[in-house]
């Protein structure tokens, strides 16, 4: 009897002392106030995306009504910053332009090498054959 007693108590203490919180806004571009889609947010081993318009949704298993979120999106300064439950967060990301190196590609189909092998083998050896012929 006092084992179920204490596995009941044990059991509700647990059920009842894990919290969630939902934490939800928009992230924007910082210049021109457009949504940034499909942008990842990480808190500790959790991770979300906010949509194709730029909004976020999520309920994190977390005593706390304040996270801090690392956020990164395409195009973006990767962003650390803090959310509040209960509020409609706007979350603002700077613009980063990327300058990249330029790539040349050089490329050969491998049957257009291989066509030409062929053809230069026919060739070569109709010459050898046609030399031993007019030889003979």
């Amino acid at each position: 009897m006092k084992n179920l007693c204490f596995a009941v108590c044990f059991i509700s203490i647990i059920a009842f002392g894990q919290k969630s919180f939902k934490f939800q806004g928009t992230l924007l571009n910082k210049e021109n106030n457009q949504p940034i889609a499909f942008a990842h947010f990480q808190y500790e081993n959790q991770g979300f995306v906010s949509d194709s318009d730029g909004m976020f949704g999520v309920m994190l298993n977390t005593a706390h009504k304040k996270v801090e979120v690392r956020i990164s999106a395409l195009g973006f300064q990767t962003l650390k910053t803090t959310l509040v439950h209960a509020e409609r967060n706007k979350v603002y990301m700077k613009p980063e332009v990327f300058d990249l190196q330029e790539v040349v590609v050089n490329y050969e189909d491998p049957a257009v090498a291989l066509v030409k092998k062929v053809i230069k083998n026919i060739l070569g050896s109709a010459f050898i054959t046609c030399g031993l012929l007019l030889a003979a």
